[in-house]
């Protein structure tokens, strides 16, 4: 099956695209995926999310029911044993707190998160779903420049920490923020848009 992954440019010589696959089915070293406290009222998980709670058997709900995983703010979680139907080597759950008080700089701080794990990890090329709609919430136009500019703060921070010999270098190659087929030309548009803004400061 070919994968629609469209380019968007480069961050810190780390290569940002935009692909038409979800949490399941990206081909990378890690898979990020978030999760909120619950869904919007009216609402149940939809989309990739549910795909990923599907393959792995109802236990990404399960554990969020159990309370083992709360999904609060900024909380974490870390799968690398998983089905043969999962792309990626491990998949790491970001909570995203309380959906009602979901804003933009949510998803700045949450990919800025998955930079840092991904770096202590070692891993070479890391998949980003926001799962927004998939939680109920209808994304701002400023979401995109939001995550892109958390991924560039992260970036930033790893570099000077390793000229400065403080920290090594990182192994990122590829970062890629997933969307939806239905949802992939505006993504693109959006993320090539924050791109250009986030470019000069860089």
């Amino acid at each position: 099956m070919t994968i629609d992954r469209r380019a968007i440019g480069s961050l810190k010589g780390v290569a940002v695209d935009v692909a038409g696959w979800d949490g399941v089915g990206a081909a990378v070293d890690l898979s990020c995926v978030c999760m909120f406290e619950r869904e919007m009222p009216g609402t149940s998980i939809a989309g990739g999310l549910l795909h990923l709670d599907v393959a792995l058997g109802g236990a990404l709900l399960r554990l969020r029911t159990e309370t083992v995983f709360r999904a609060k703010d900024m909380d974490f979680l870390v799968l690398d044993q998983l089905p043969a139907e999962i792309g990626s080597a491990a998949v790491l759950i970001i909570g995203l707190g309380d959906p009602l008080a979901w804003t933009p700089s949510v998803m700045e701080r949450s990919v800025m998160l998955a930079a840092g794990i991904a770096h202590e990890r070692r891993v070479a090329s890391v998949a980003f779903a926001p799962s927004l709609l998939d939680s109920g919430i209808k994304a701002t136009g400023d979401t995109p420049a939001a995550m892109l500019g958390g991924l560039n703060s992260a970036l930033r921070r790893l570099e000077r920490t390793a000229t400065l010999e403080l920290a090594s270098r990182p192994p990122l190659r590829s970062w890629t923020f997933d969307a939806g087929i239905a949802h992939l030309d505006g993504a693109e548009a959006q993320f090539r848009a924050a791109l250009t803004v986030i470019e000069p400061q860089a």
